[in-house]
């Protein structure tokens, strides 16, 4: 399929129906684009119309996340070319060097892992290149008689899966980071490819059955049985898995329920591989046929709905190869609309001190006072929310030993006259309040008690007295609990400024009772269920003659969920809604104070699937005709891109409108 001309190249030709399935209307594939591989990177409409040819002779294409470049190989040379073809550049290798098959890109865009043969044969180490500076590295090291292939990244970008191929064991699958620490996850019977669940938690393989295993080790769980099964490949809401074996592509329910699906059966050729929309709408379908009487592969293509109701049939493609043939795998790529952007705005840096500062860029034209808490504890910033907002501040994270370059530049642009500092010198120390004075802030003081709920106590005596104030928890051994109540009602506790004591689940901190008796609080609000703030503290509570409600749910999402709805019941509009992880802490730590400074309602979410949290996904269904946008905070790492899109299907918004 090398060195074709564009004639013939596109000399598509139309045969015979390649799938036979229920005939139905077909999905909706506006602005949709496919690449794929035919004797060099071709891109087509997904009716199989507009055919283009962006990159003669190159293969194995593959899509970048944000879907404006397309990274090929052709021989030995990695490249990179426009979605429409032009400004085609070499990344990496070059004329006579080492083989290089199988590009994937990270998922933030910004390397590419590839496999680079010595011998241009079956041999083969992982190799990662950045795409700004084009300086590869090996991050595997196979033994001799071994090859390692397939990389695939983690949705978080922190490690790479591929398969380890040897010749005298079957293969395994390992996994390595970009740095290229490497650990083994199934030591044999792997299969030939594997693939990441969205959420990041398990990698899915065949094996002639098509099998589940946990990231972090343990038995594989089996999702279906072969035979024959190959390519297995996750939907993007973790849902569903579509392989292929023998004639048919089949999908599967990802928990293992059920009998799988046969949605398409080829009468022509065997399918290969089976690529979702990213909507999760349509297969993508590759099939070959090896025939013999021209000792060559002739490839089908063809598109249908992933319910097997709907079949776009596409011209079928008939090629020939003389060489390399074995190893050719067509493996459609979706191109999403051009121009279209992910349905969601995100506000978040690399590290949680950066997303802080970007929170507060996004939230703050100007500020006369900036709040800032330690950056690797939570405890003195659980309760600085409130006291951000009443003095139209935002909430700022730095190490407890030196000012962060990102803070100082926030601090700069701000210009504030005042800077707060929670916590004693233990918790930011001297060379902070030093750093911060050499900016030119004219007031720094500080806002510490003696441990974490007396500087509670002391923030809520900054504030207005209202007669009502959160009670969260604020303190756990398991890193996990202690904070996830306490940030789900920042946005509330900053937009209403009611203070926000913190206990210990079965314990009144003498602290937080002398901030009830001498706060003139009369109407406490817990904020969690038992297992967060048991009644028995809620009755030494009562017994201070304070009234005590609770607004709780089964767990932290169904709790952030039913603070949502006493938001709105405050007055803060559905209207935009700012997504935070709740599964640590350190990215949703200063939403709080800009959520409320920007009129946003806070949520919390799982970072990696929303039907993690359903809660949360609920709510969103249930407001769907309020909510006009959706804002995630903090990285892709933190809260990951398929949440976002998830998020915003049960908003209701469609891709670019948020």
């Amino acid at each position: 399929m090398r060195n074709r001309s564009l004639c013939r190249l596109l000399s598509l030709v139309t045969a015979a129906t390649a799938l036979t399935v229920a005939p139905a209307a077909a999905a909706d594939t506006a602005g949709l684009r496919l690449i794929l591989e035919y004797g060099g990177v071709v891109s087509m409409t997904p009716e199989g119309t507009d055919v283009q040819l962006l990159a003669e002779a190159g293969q194995e294409p593959a899509v970048s996340p944000d879907g404006t470049t397309v990274a090929f190989t052709r021989s030995e040379t990695l490249f990179l070319v426009d979605r429409d073809g032009a400004d085609e550049r070499a990344l990496a290798g070059g004329a006579g060097g080492p083989r290089i098959t199988g590009p994937a890109w990270s998922p933030d865009g910004g390397q590419l892992a590839y496999v680079e043969s010595p011998d241009g044969g079956l041999a083969g180490r992982i190799m990662v290149v950045d795409v700004a500076d084009g300086v590869p590295r090996a991050v595997t090291a196979p033994p001799s008689g071994s090859a390692d292939r397939r990389p695939v990244w983690s949705p978080a970008g922190d490690e790479i899966a591929f398969v380890r191929d040897a010749y005298t064991a079957q293969p395994s699958i390992r996994l390595t980071t970009p740095g290229g620490d490497e650990r083994v996850l199934v030591d044999e019977g792997a299969g030939d490819a594997v693939a990441w669940s969205p959420d990041g938690r398990e990698l899915v393989y065949a094996d002639g059955d098509v099998y589940a295993v946990p990231r972090d080790g343990g038995a594989p769980r089996t999702i279906a049985g072969g035979p024959g099964a190959q390519n297995p490949q996750w939907s993007p809401d973790g849902r569903s898995i579509a392989y292929t074996a023998g004639s048919g592509v089949y999908v599967a329910q990802a928990d293992g329920d059920g009998a799988p699906r046969l949605v398409a059966e080829s009468t022509l050729a065997a399918p290969t591989t089976a690529t979702w929309s990213p909507d999760g709408q349509l297969l993508a379908i590759g099939m070959s046929v090896d025939d013999s009487g021209c000792h060559c592969i002739v490839w089908y293509f063809a598109v249908v709905a992933a319910d097997g109701t709907g079949f776009t049939e596409l011209p079928v493609m008939s090629s020939t190869s003389d060489a390399d043939y074995t190893f050719r795998v067509l493996m459609p790529a979706w191109l999403p609309a051009e121009g279209a952007a992910d349905p969601f705005d995100r506000l978040g840096g690399p590290t949680r001190v950066e997303t802080a500062a970007d929170v507060s860029r996004a939230a703050f034209e100007t500020a006369t006072a900036v709040v800032l808490a330690r950056a690797d504890a939570y405890p003195d910033a659980l309760a600085g929310a409130p006291l951000a907002a009443r003095a139209g501040a935002p909430l700022l994270l730095t190490p407890g030993d030196a000012l962060h370059p990102a803070v100082a530049a926030e601090i700069d642009r701000l210009a504030p006259s005042s800077v707060i500092l929670l916590g004693d010198e233990s918790a930011l120390g001297p060379r902070v309040a030093d750093a911060v004075r050499a900016r030119g802030v004219a007031t720094v003081r500080r806002v510490a008690g003696a441990n974490r709920y007396d500087t509670a106590r002391l923030v809520a005596g900054e504030l207005p007295r209202s007669g009502d104030a959160f009670l969260v928890e604020g303190a756990h051994a398991d890193p996990a609990r202690g904070w996830p109540d306490a940030v789900a009602v920042s946005a509330l506790a900053a937009a209403t400024r009611r203070p926000v004591l913190l206990v210990e689940r079965d314990r009144l901190p003498p602290e937080t009772a002398r901030a009830l008796r001498d706060g003139g609080i009369d109407r406490v609000t817990v904020v969690g269920g038992a297992a967060s703030v048991a009644q028995t503290v809620v009755d030494e509570v009562a017994e201070l003659g304070v009234s005590v409600t609770r607004v709780a749910g089964a767990n932290r999402y169904a709790t952030s969920a039913a603070v949502a709805d006493a938001a709105l019941a405050a007055g803060t509009s559905a209207a935009t809604v700012w997504l935070a992880t709740g599964s640590n802490w350190p990215d949703s730590l200063a939403a709080g104070p800009a959520a409320a400074t920007a009129g946003a309602l806070l949520l919390l979410t799982d970072g990696r699937l929303l039907d993690a949290s359903p809660e949360a996904g609920a709510w969103l269904q249930a407001h769907r005709d309020s909510i006009q946008a959706l804002t995630l905070l903090g990285s892709g790492d933190v809260l990951s891109p398929e949440v976002g899109r998830a998020a915003a299907q049960a908003a209701g918004i469609a891709a670019g409108g948020g």
